[in-house]
Order: structure tokens, then C-alpha cells, then sequence
């Protein structure tokens, strides 16, 4: 039977479409407008209260700052400010923490609470806190029975930048792959999604 060529090139496209659109991907954050939230600075600060985290806390946390700010298509910047006894999360104060503390859903290793507002998209604090009813690590190589702080702080600041969690199997190995697992560190580095990502946000 003699196949039709245009049809077949289209068939060849759209199987190439399809494959690409699932093998590479990131997610950015809209509001109802269908602006991007974002900040409106290339760098931003974040202070630091190590109290309850493990030995170490500061360095892996400034490792996953560097992982981001070293993207060399991007021109976006992390900052470490320097240390604050602050433990308390306030959303409107533009001064973006980092701590260890509870988190009302037990389930949750960490979380970055984004403030943005509502009508320009801009992104104006963001405070991120580590669960300590989870067993944390900062050493190189991460205990099988704790999660890693430099590969879980690294995906919440992808959040930071306003990229979305990824969901599907296919995306797993990215940083922005929804799920923490126990001993895993393979979120300290970039995706080239994750790249791609900070690089379209932050050119």
C-alpha cells in the first residue's frame, strides 16, 4: 500500500512533539491574568537561623543558593545576608528567611511560603521553613534514614524563583520533581529543565 508522504511527516512531527513535551519540562507560577509571578530584582537575600537544624546547616544551605546563581544562562542571584534569630514567618515584611521549625502538616519536609501581589505578579517575600519533626542531614553524604538539606532546599528555592512542581514519573530525576525521598541528594543538581527553567524567568 503506497503511504502518503505529507501524512507521514506529519506523523513523524507530531510523534517528535509528543516525546519532547514529556521528556522536557518546567512549570511557572500565573496569576489569574495570565502574568508570571516573579521578582522584579535579579537578586535576592535570604537570612539564615541555623537553631535547630543539624552540624553544617549553613554550608548546605548556601550550596543550594550556589547551585542556582551559577546557572551561566540566567542572571538571577541568590544571596546569603547573613545570620537572624528570626523564627517567625512574616508575610509582608520583604525580608525572606530561612529556619527550622514546625510545620502544621507533619507530612511536609519543608516549605516556602511566596508572597505575590495579586494584580502585577510581583513577588515580594518568600520565607522558607525546614520541618524538624523530620530527621534532616547536612553531611556530604546523606544517611539513608534522613532527608538531605541541600537537595530540599534547592527544590524550595525553585519555588522561590516561581517554578512548579513537576508530577510525572517521567520527571523524577529533575528538582522540581514534587516528591522528597529519604537519603536522596540527586536534587542538588540542575536538570537541564531546571536550567531552562530560571533561564526563560531570568534570562
Amino acid at each position: 500500500m503506497k503511504r502518503n508522504p505529507f501524512i507521514v511527516s506529519l506523523l513523524v512531527i507530531f510523534i517528535s512533539s509528543f516525546w519532547c513535551s514529556s521528556a522536557f519540562a518546567y512549570k511557572v507560577k500565573k496569576i489569574k491574568n495570565g502574568k508570571i509571578i516573579k521578582w522584579n530584582t535579579n537578586t535576592v537575600t535570604y537570612y539564615v537561623n541555623t537553631s535547630g537544624g543539624p552540624p553544617d546547616s549553613l554550608a548546605a544551605i548556601q550550596a543550594a543558593m550556589k547551585t542556582w546563581t551559577d546557572v551561566p544562562s540566567s542572571s538571577f542571584h541568590f544571596v546569603y545576608g547573613g545570620p537572624t534569630t528570626s523564627t517567625v514567618r512574616n508575610p509582608d515584611d520583604g525580608i525572606n528567611i530561612i529556619y527550622f521549625g514546625k510545620i502544621r502538616n507533619k507530612a511536609r519536609v519543608a516549605r516556602n511560603y511566596v508572597q505575590w501581589n495579586k494584580e502585577s505578579g510581583e513577588l515580594y517575600d518568600s520565607d522558607i521553613v525546614f520541618n524538624t519533626a523530620h530527621k534532616l542531614s547536612a553531611a556530604d553524604k546523606c544517611p539513608e534514614d534522613s532527608y538531605d538539606i541541600q537537595s530540599v532546599l534547592t527544590h524550595e528555592l525553585g519555588h522561590s524563583l516561581t517554578l512548579n512542581e513537576l508530577y510525572k514519573q517521567t520527571h523524577e530525576e529533575k528538582t522540581m520533581y514534587w516528591k522528597e525521598n529519604k537519603g536522596d541528594t540527586k536534587k542538588r543538581t540542575l536538570d537541564q529543565d531546571d536550567i531552562d527553567g530560571i533561564s526563560y524567568l531570568y534570562p
